[in-house]
């Protein structure tokens, strides 16, 4: 039954579990929801994504980047193998040291692939930031 359905809802823990299963079919679209659960590269659920095979894929975060480049790395090899190269290729994005002609040939790289939406653009009823610093005793 599972060939005749029109669309396949899973967990990034389902998809670890049965991915050897998941292999055996060809999806029209895959697409991450989330998708900073891929962020690194090593872990069980990006290795299992990248093995999903998929005429077009989509990767949804609202967090693409927490830390360093090489997690945009990690979402780049799910959705286009290679169009990047190596994280290693790139001096400094491991660390989050790349020096400024670094970022900027990478941001023209990854630029038309990235729908980035501000909180104006989103929901621009929402109120600002506000910040409170409260100190209590321990």
């Amino acid at each position: 039954s599972f060939a005749e359905a029109d669309m396949i809802v899973t967990t990034y823990g389902t998809l670890r579990r049965d991915i050897r299963w998941l292999t055996e079919f060809r999806f029209d679209y895959a697409i991450l929801d989330e998708a900073q659960a891929i962020k690194n590269a090593n872990t069980a659920s990006a290795k299992a994504s990248r093995l999903i095979q998929a005429d077009h894929r989509l990767a949804m975060s609202g967090t693409p980047i927490e830390n360093h480049l090489s997690e945009l790395f990690s979402l780049f090899e799910f959705l286009s193998p290679g169009m990047l190269g190596d994280v290693d290729h790139w001096p400094g994005a491991k660390r989050g040291e790349m020096d400024d002609d670094g970022r900027q040939m990478f941001a023209r790289a990854v630029r038309p692939f990235i729908l980035r939406r501000t909180k104006q653009q989103v929901a621009p009823e929402l109120p600002g930031k506000t910040e409170q610093t409260i100190y209590c005793e321990l």
